[in-house]
């Protein structure tokens, strides 16, 4: 699943040379597969981490992707703030419009700030 995910993403975003998972996706399968085909595949253990695992996940590129996720995290988040929590549409043309409409709602609701005047207060 995660191969042909990665595969996929790689085909639409020729540039995707690394990626970052949940812990929850950790196997050794996993890594084996990604970094035959990522240069950097962050895949994070649930428990204790020893020997060639510690060194793995103290490396530099590992750390950096590491503390970007929670920003990605933060921008699902966000998403099914503005509607995508739950598809109400059906296929992958209904699927590619709710979230067109999730990110228009949360562009909008980022730039609203920016665009509304400032109104003086009423004193009467």
């Amino acid at each position: 699943m995660i191969r042909d995910t990665v595969r996929t993403t790689q085909e639409a975003f020729p540039d995707v040379n690394q990626v970052s998972f949940d812990y929850g996706f950790y196997t050794p399968d996993n890594l084996t597969l990604l970094e035959g085909i990522l240069d950097c595949a962050v895949l994070p253990k649930k428990r204790y981490t020893r020997g060639r695992d510690q060194v793995r996940e103290s490396a530099p590129p590992f750390v950096t992707m590491r503390t970007k996720h929670p920003g990605i995290e933060s921008c699902i988040n966000k998403l099914e703030h503005c509607g995508l929590d739950w598809v109400r549409a059906h296929g992958a043309d209904g699927f590619k419009k709710m979230v067109g409409v999730a990110i228009v709602a949360a562009n909008i609701h980022r730039i609203e700030p920016l665009a509304s005047p400032v109104l003086p207060s009423e004193s009467g």
